[in-house]
Parts: structure tokens; C-alpha cells; sequence
């Protein structure tokens, strides 16, 4: 009896002992974030010398495992605008922000294996280039860049011509509605393309070589402004849509009188907005990637209604009776120049603060 009772509690301190040398690990990581990857390299590296208990979540694609970050700085008391990927918590005690060397990771593991994890936060002074908040994105820069994009003169142009011949043939009201359908469907087209792209460049881990294309693209967009600016002739960034496709624009648009097909003009339009005049929204976009967090979000959604907003206000001129399409057309050609210049400057000012970024993380 005597020997039974021993032998259990031999095999009881054996079972506890290796329960208690356990180490809880809670990895928050993005895809495509190489710290990301070499923290975890590290963790399967040291997983023959510790048990680790490791549970994975990526932050950047899944907004409900990104609310399990946040709600970890929270329990922390720690500053999310300071905070990004990696993100380690360990035994519920330890937050570590960024990443460590293996020797560190090797010294933390040996006191958490005796129960003596430290209770605390501790943040690497090297933040990770898929950091949670664009600390070079400010709400000045992003109303300037989504200003400098929403003045498409071509595309007011057309809203006015549909707007007019609805309203001539189907009334004033029908016209105030259906420029309300036009202005949601660009927002909305607008939001699912920024969203692709953020998605596509994250999920294809090219987050960083983007933005370094931006980066130079910024530099090329402000050039081709100035220049427009300078010379008083269209270039790549002339805020228009192309020329072939107008013809075929203002068809549509004078055959137009139902609500349904207000929404395929609108898309029409979309699908030419983005790829040929929108160079401070890809930009904007390429500092969001960087940073997908729910701070990004509201960027982006601000950046689209500023950019609809002309919208809304030829809506509201038409329905009053204020503009017609010969005042934009004329009125076009003054401000057209002042827009490239407006342009010029955003892009600028975009491309020295993406430089200093870009090279803060090297």
C-alpha cells in the first residue's frame, strides 16, 4: 500500500512538473510582416528546448482577432498608437511589443519555465515596418490628398449632363434622388477598391515593395502636376477620364433615366477613377496597407466621403438650379490648373514623408 501511494506520488510531481514548466505563448502576427516571421522562426527554434503552448492569431485579415490585440493592450494599460506586429503575450503577464533576440527569448523562457515571468510591458526600440499606426498618416495630409482627388472635372461634367436629362424628362426630384444614388454608388465602389487593394498587396506579402513603389510614384506624380500646372496641358495626373472612354460616357449617360442604370453609370465611372486619376488615393492606400488597424479604417472612410463631396454639392446645385453643364465646363478650364497645383504640392508632401518612413525602418 505504502509502495502504491508513493509510486502516485511520484508520478503526481512528475505530471505537475511539467505542467508547471509550460509556457503560454499568445502570438499576434500579420501576414507578410517579416518580424512576424522570424519571431515565429524563433519560437520553432526554441520549442525543442521549452514546452510552448503556442496560439497564433493574425491581426491583419481578421478584424475580430485584432480586437483580441487591443483588447490585450487595454488589460495591459498599454497605448495602442505605440503598439504593432509582433505581438507576444506570455503566461497573461508578460506583453512583449516587437521583437526580441533569440538569447532574450532563451533568458524570458528560463524564468517563465520557474514560474517567474515578469509582470509588465516591454516594447523593442525598433518598431516593425507593418506597425499598427501610420505615424506618418495625419488627418491634414489625408483631407488634402482626398481633396486634390475629388475635383474630377469630367466626372462632374457627366453627373451634371445625367442629372440634367433626368431632370428634364422625369423632374427635379427624381434628379435630386438619383444624384444621391450616383454619389453612394461612387463612395461605395470607391471604399470595395481601396479594401481590394489593401487586401491583394497584404495577402501577396508585397506591403513593403509597394510602398516603395508609391513612394517613387509620388515623386513622378508630383512632377507630372507641376508640370500640367506650369504648362496648361493635361498629363498622367489630370484628374479626367480617359479620353476614349468619354464618348462612350456621355452616351450612357444622355440614354440614362432609371435609378438602376444612374448605379451602372456611376460604376462606369469608378472603374476609371481609380487607375487614372486617383495617384493620392493608391498612395494613401500604400500607407494604409502598412497599418491595417481599425485607425485605417476610419481613414479610409473619410478620404471617400471628402472625395464625394463635390458630388453632393453638384446634387444640390442641380436640384436648386445653381449650375448646369456649360457653367462647368466653363468654369473647368479656370480651376483645372490650380488643381494640378494643389495636386503637386499634396504629392510632394506625401513623398518626403513615405521617404522618411520608408528609410526609418531600414
Amino acid at each position: 500500500m505504502k509502495l502504491n501511494l508513493f509510486a502516485f506520488l511520484f508520478f503526481l510531481s512528475i505530471v505537475l512538473a511539467s505542467v508547471s514548466s509550460a509556457i503560454d505563448i499568445t502570438f499576434y502576427y500579420g501576414q507578410g510582416c517579416s518580424h512576424c516571421a522570424a519571431t515565429a522562426q524563433t519560437f520553432g527554434k526554441l520549442t525543442n528546448d521549452y514546452d510552448l503552448n503556442l496560439v497564433e492569431y493574425e491581426v491583419y485579415n481578421n478584424p475580430d482577432n485584432l480586437g483580441l490585440l487591443f483588447s490585450e493592450y487595454g488589460r495591459f494599460g498599454f497605448d495602442p498608437n505605440n503598439g504593432g506586429v509582433p505581438t507576444t503575450v506570455i503566461d497573461d503577464k508578460t506583453l512583449i511589443v516587437g521583437t526580441l533576440s533569440e538569447e532574450n527569448w532563451r533568458q524570458l523562457f528560463e524564468l517563465c519555465k520557474q514560474q517567474k515571468c515578469p509582470d509588465g510591458i516591454f516594447s523593442d526600440s525598433v518598431r516593425s515596418s507593418e506597425e499598427v499606426e501610420p505615424s506618418n498618416l495625419t488627418w491634414v495630409i489625408l483631407i488634402g490628398a482626398a481633396i486634390a482627388d475629388s475635383v474630377n472635372p469630367c466626372v462632374l461634367a457627366l453627373m451634371v449632363l445625367l442629372l440634367g436629362t433626368i431632370m428634364s424628362s422625369k423632374g427635379k426630384e427624381r434628379a435630386f434622388i438619383s444624384g444621391i444614388i450616383f454619389t453612394a454608388t461612387i463612395f461605395v465602389m470607391y471604399v470595395l477598391y481601396g479594401f481590394g487593394i489593401i487586401k491583394v498587396i497584404t495577402n501577396l506579402e508585397f506591403t513593403t515593395f509597394f510602398y516603395a513603389l508609391m513612394t517613387i510614384a509620388a515623386l513622378v506624380f508630383a512632377f507630372l502636376e507641376f508640370n500640367a500646372y506650369i504648362h496648361h496641358t493635361p498629363e498622367l495626373c489630370a484628374f479626367r477620364i480617359p479620353r476614349f472612354a468619354n464618348p462612350l460616357a456621355k452616351l450612357f449617360t444622355l440614354h440614362t433615366t432609371s435609378f438602376s442604370g444612374v448605379a451602372l453609370v456611376a460604376v462606369f465611372c469608378s472603374l476609371f477613377l481609380v487607375p487614372c486619376s486617383s495617384g493620392p488615393y493608391l498612395i494613401i492606400l500604400s500607407m494604409l496597407a502598412k497599418s491595417p488597424t481599425f485607425e485605417p479604417i476610419s481613414y479610409l472612410l473619410a478620404y471617400n466621403l471628402l472625395f464625394v463631396l463635390p458630388m453632393l454639392i453638384v446634387t444640390g446645385a442641380v436640384y436648386l438650379g445653381k449650375t448646369t453643364m456649360e457653367r462647368v465646363d466653363s468654369a473647368k478650364e479656370w480651376y483645372i490648373p490650380y488643381i494640378h497645383l494643389v495636386s503637386g504640392i499634396v504629392l510632394l508632401i506625401l513623398f518626403f514623408l513615405m521617404i522618411i518612413q520608408f528609410f526609418g525602418y531600414l
